[in-house]
């Protein structure tokens, strides 16, 4: 085995003596003046991670406090922190970690086919010459589908060429070495060897020209390498990322695992492990007792679908390249080159499937990638399967996928409380409309009570006889149920670790998490959730929360009865709560704190909660959600500013709008604060990031946001409020019917869409979305409002607002507040509407 030398690493420890600090969730205390504040933006701006997330010191009668601590520049780094007993007397806690210097190299080699590098015009005729209706009609599903692989199989292998990946030279393994580089290289060596077999000035002369010309090669074949890969972020991300970890030492990946004292620390030994925890969660379901759902209201019974050469074509055409094969081996640049060619055939197979309600061994096949959700990494249990699924089957999935949405929204069965996987619904929407309720609560004095509730590995324990009595009770029939019914059924899985595999086991529940048809049918399977309680409750595919309003002894009694019936339900239809991860936060100060049950054991109680990837606390104040989205902007900052050595303006926009950008914004119509700390530490992230492209950094910030073309984000947080507004009022995303109204009785001058505005007695209602937009959207010009379409709206949009102070210099970092902004901007606004009117 050969060591590598890891990426240059710094840490920094020892006593900091900062308790105004809350190093969970990078947050100060302290105002932006005070010296906590300073350090923390300091730790920020030379991308340090700090890994102790606990109390350090604590003394009787006093609070504790984290005041001992371990920075380092790189993650993962440091892992295993533990929390040991005081040395002697005193009150700071011993700290214990680990320390990943050094890795091994993966000498292992593979086979593997250049499908980047295929002739794909020869495999194009060869596909077309092809007489398929005669190699595939009239047979068994089984046997058209092994005939097909073996005509492709031997056209791959004719024209797509073959090599051995291997750990060889560290110049010929980085993914940025072109051909003049390594010749470059090879010239540099073979001089040397000169130089040492004769040491005269002349070979010495020759070889320092060629190791100057080889340094120069590397270096243009590396800046060549960068921007291409900065430019492309978005369609290929996996390059990114592999370039990214070609260059970290430590290689980051399943660690060892302990199970019943046991540690397993062989890849085959791991996978097992792993995929026997996947398959013991699998639920086992009673053929004698099985529930009974009655015929929902539907017009149109889904039983057999259109199977079109040209839809097939359309999703192939659309397949991520970069994405991973399924088990046999049918690679996606392979069917994304041939998408025209090869769709004739599929879809003569998948009509076939159909009809004969007969899907191929190898469809129902998949290769488990076990993705680490949270906690620790040596524990099976905090791992997620994702199946990788054949192309193939997911291309019959997908039409079925589509036929099966489409009967739902044309029958209205689809509940309207969820959010998931739908069109026009989304996180943003159904935050947006639950927060309008609890702050309308807040403002009238009103507590609300929130019950986020966990199902136990949801779409793992889906028993399948429940759910095909659903999806018959929601009139989908005949060939349809038979296929999706075999598409459940006999299904085997394994898990894959670096090319090492565990042995097949029989899958008897659950959707698999990869599939193009898993998400609608967990949506189907769960949708009539909401008809058991009185109290709302939201969803988010198996994302569920349960609130209402506690005034009284009353309500807290209809709360708890709603609990019961959901515990009721879910054992009805097999969907355990894990009642030990659901989680209870109460929403105001006017009514004493409640407390909830499920199966007997008290729901724990929050202050803060994650809740669809924004951080919501019991006060809506959201500072917990901002500084984690700082955290984790700063961190692919961190990654950008340690690995690309030469961007230019375009690839340093491309890989900032692509990687840091949307931390940020995510959902900021949901959570847009109205604190100047809060905005501060926001927009100092891309502060920070403007000054990482040379040449800008002498240049003040709103200079450098110009230079880029970046708007701040203070200004872009208010833009998409209302691009939200604009897709709510025009349907394109959907909205209860009492979020935003329209002012009916409006008489003054501008368009006919202004939205009607409330008396509020508190900021958190006053600043909330549904109250904030109304004046900066009532004092936007009729053309653009009443643009055709959402990318004319914000094309006008951007024109209206082209000339406004704050789009390059955010107030946060001015005179004035966010309040006083929307103030301004709609001044501003206001007076060129006028202006607009008097110039005719």
């Amino acid at each position: 085995m050969e060591i590598d030398i890891p990426h240059t690493f710094k840490i920094l420890l020892g006593d900091f003596n900062l308790k105004e600090i809350n190093w969970e969730h990078e947050y100060s205390y302290a105002n932006e003046d005070h010296i906590s504040w300073k350090f923390l933006e300091l730790c920020r701006d030379n991308f340090l991670v700090q890994h102790v997330k606990q109390h350090t010191r604590i003394r009787e009668g006093s609070t504790p406090s984290t005041l001992d601590l371990i920075f380092t520049n790189l993650h993962y780094i440091v892992n295993d922190v533990l929390y040991l007993p005081p040395l002697g007397s005193s009150d700071h806690l011993t700290i214990s970690f680990n320390l990943n210097v050094y890795s091994f190299k993966d000498m292992t080699t593979r086979k593997k086919f250049l499908y980047f590098k295929g002739e794909y015009e020869l495999i194009k005729q060869q596909i077309e010459n092809i007489n398929w209706e005669i190699e595939l009609e009239e047979q068994s599903m089984e046997n058209a589908w092994n005939n097909f692989m073996s005509k492709i199989t031997n056209i791959i292998k004719e024209n797509v060429p073959e090599r051995i990946a291997s750990a060889n030279s560290k110049y010929y393994q980085t993914p940025w070495m072109n051909q003049e580089a390594k010749m470059a290289i090879k010239n540099k060596r073979k001089l040397w060897r000169n130089f040492i077999y004769c040491p005269n000035t002349y070979n010495r002369y020759r070889y320092k020209l060629a190791r100057n010309e080889a340094a120069y090669q590397v270096k243009v074949a590396r800046k060549t390498y960068e921007l291409s890969i900065a430019a492309n972020i978005k369609k290929d991300s996996k390059s990114f990322w592999r370039y990214v970890k070609s260059k970290t030492k430590v290689k980051e990946t399943i660690p060892n695992l302990k199970h019943n004292g046991v540690t397993m620390d062989t890849e085959i030994d791991k996978a097992t492990l792993l995929n026997n925890y996947f398959t013991s969660v699998f639920t086992v379901e009673s053929a004698l007792d099985q529930p009974s759902l009655d015929d929902r209201n539907f017009i149109t019974v889904l039983d057999d679908i259109d199977i079109k050469k040209e839809e097939i074509q359309k999703f192939l055409e659309k397949i991520n390249p970069s994405k991973s094969p399924g088990n046999d081996n049918l690679h996606p640049k392979f069917l994304k080159e041939t998408a025209k060619e090869i769709s004739q055939p599929l879809s003569i197979l998948c009509r076939l499937s159909l009809d004969q309600s007969v899907i191929p061994a190898q469809w129902k096949q998949a290769n488990i990638s076990a993705i680490h959700k949270k906690g620790n990494k040596d524990t099976p249990s905090n791992y997620r399967p994702i199946s990788l699924t054949s192309l193939a089957c997911k291309t019959m999935e997908k039409l079925l996928r589509d036929q099966l949405v489409k009967h739902m929204n044309s029958n209205k069965l689809f509940t309207e409380h969820q959010h998931g996987f739908r069109s026009g619904y989304s996180c943003a929407t159904q935050l947006i409309g639950v927060l309008d309720n609890w702050t309308s609560n807040l403002d009238n004095k009103i507590d609300t009570d929130v019950v986020y509730l966990d199902f136990q590995k949801a779409f793992d324990t889906v028993p399948h006889k429940r759910l095909l009595t659903k999806l018959n009770a929601y009139g989908i029939r005949g060939k349809v149920f038979n296929w999706i019914k075999e598409f459940l059924t006999n299904r085997k899985q394994r898990v894959v670790l670096n090319g090492q595999n565990s042995c097949w086991t029989d899958v008897t529940s659950g959707i698999p998490q990869g599939t193009v048809l898993g998400p609608i049918l967990f949506l189907i399977y769960i949708n009539d959730l909401p008809e058991a309680v009185e109290n709302a409750v939201k969803l988010f595919a198996d994302d569920t929360k349960l609130y209402g309003q506690v005034n009284n002894l009353s309500d807290e009694i209809k709360m708890q009865q709603d609990i019961t019936k959901l515990t009721n339900w879910s054992d009805k239809w097999l969907l355990k709560f894990n009642a030990d991860k659901c989680k209870h936060m109460h929403i105001g100060k006017n009514y004493h704190a409640t407390s909830y049950s499920m199966d007997g054991k008290e729901i724990s109680k929050t202050n803060c909660e994650r809740d669809l990837g924004v951080m919501i606390d019991d006060q809506l104040k959201f500072q917990q959600h901002i500084n984690t989205a700082v955290k984790k902007a700063n961190q692919k900052l961190g990654i950008i500013k340690r690995n690309f050595n030469h961007l230019d303006k375009n690839s340093f926009v491309s890989l900032y709008k692509a990687l840091v950008r949307p931390h940020l914004e995510y959902a900021s119509s949901v959570w847009s604060t109205i604190f100047k700390k809060d905005a501060i530490a926001i927009e100092n992230t891309q502060r920070r990031a403007t000054k990482i492209l040379r040449g800008i950094s002498n240049l003040t910030y709103p200079e450098r946001l110009k230079y880029l073309g970046l708007p701040s984000l203070e200004y872009r947080r208010i833009r998409s409020d209302m691009i939200q507004v604009y897709k709510f009022l025009n349907n394109i995303d959907k909205m209860d019917d009492d979020l935003l109204k329209i002012n009916e009785n409006s008489r003054t001058r501008g368009h006919n869409k202004k939205l009607l505005k409330s008396h509020s007695r508190l900021n958190v209602r006053k600043f909330s979305f549904t109250e904030r937009v109304v004046n900066t959207w009532n004092n936007l010009p009729s053309d653009v409002i009443n643009s055709k379409n959402i990318n004319l709206f914000k094309s006008q949009l951007n024109k209206h607002w082209k000339n406004q102070e704050i789009k390059f210099n955010p107030a946060c970092l001015i005179s004035y507040s966010q309040p006083e902004l929307v103030q301004r901007l709609s001044h501003r606004t206001r007076t060129d509407l006028e202006s607009r009117e008097t110039n005719g």
